[in-house]
């Protein structure tokens, strides 16, 4: 990790897991249950699974445990979900693989980087990467975007990049990422109005939330006040320090550029980095 000196913007890296199911969390869970072979059987039940438990020919009381249990199970995804943009990626929602014709929408696949990257956008402000495109870094921060905008209200993200086209392709991503959430998150995660009905450059939750995508013309960030400022190849923006120093300038809390390496203004700030200690971040009560 490298961090630059004060007064310059900020690159670094490191990781911390999860740690929402406890050992006594789960034994709070198991103490719920009569038997141990009621327990063994009905943690098996899928958590999309409600429909087949109530065509299924089975007993009452069995009905009644395996509704519970599903209604439990989808609680506690939907609130690991809510807590933890990382459990969500890889567990309740899918991407989508232009180049896959057979199964384009997939899970995340579940990096080593990927908890490192969330928890310095988490904690530090401005945020640079430099990415390929087998990372899926824009997917990632389209992803913490994203999770951040549903989670919190009145919250405005813009995306930035050369042309239009690739700035509203980020919009896309967080409209895919929210039509493949789960059900009852999407239930917790409501749109302003239905997707068929959005600007095709913008995103609005019920929440105030909105999302947008803006050409790399400095004077588009003049007339935005962005809580998320994210450049997409920010490196290769003609105008993107301008805009980065119009965005900063304004007090945007939240700052993100990525980038494939590519040389200009990007590089320049990087030049200025020097390595430093993988900070410890406090872990969110």
């Amino acid at each position: 990790m490298r961090r630059t000196p004060e007064g310059y913007p900020f690159i670094g890296l490191h990781y911390s897991a999860n740690e929402d199911l406890t050992p006594q969390k789960i034994k709070i869970l198991r103490d719920g249950f009569t038997a141990e072979r009621h327990w063994q059987r009905e943690m098996e039940i899928n958590v999309n699974g409600l429909t087949a438990i109530e065509d299924a020919e089975i007993k009452p009381h069995l009905k009644r445990e395996a509704r519970y249990v599903l209604r439990l199970n989808q609680e506690m995804e939907k609130q690991r979900a809510i807590n933890d943009c990382r459990y969500w990626i890889l567990n309740c929602t899918k991407t989508q693989d232009e180049q896959d014709p057979v199964d384009p929408f997939k899970p995340f696949p579940d990096r080593r980087y990927f908890g490192p990257i969330f928890d310095v956008m988490e904690n530090e402000s401005p945020v640079f990467i430099y990415k390929s495109r087998t990372m899926m870094e824009t997917w990632q921060v389209c992803a913490w975007t994203a999770h951040f905008c549903f989670t919190h209200p009145g919250m405005k993200a813009v995306f930035q990049s050369e042309d239009e086209d690739r700035a509203v392709h980020c919009v896309e991503c967080c409209k895919i990422l929210w039509e493949n959430s789960l059900d009852v998150l999407k239930a917790s995660w409501p749109l302003k109005k239905s997707l068929e009905k959005q600007a095709y450059n913008r995103l609005e939750m019920a929440n105030k939330s909105e999302f947008s995508g803006i050409p790399g013309n400095p004077n588009k960030v003049r007339s935005e006040h962005p809580t998320i400022f994210v450049m997409d190849e920010a490196a290769i923006i003609a105008q993107g320090e301008e805009s980065w120093n119009t965005a900063q300038g304004a007090r945007c809390p939240k700052m993100v550029a990525l980038s494939s390496a590519y040389p200009g203004w990007m590089q320049d700030v990087y030049d200025t980095t020097v390595p430093v200690d993988w900070p410890e971040y406090e872990k969110a009560e």
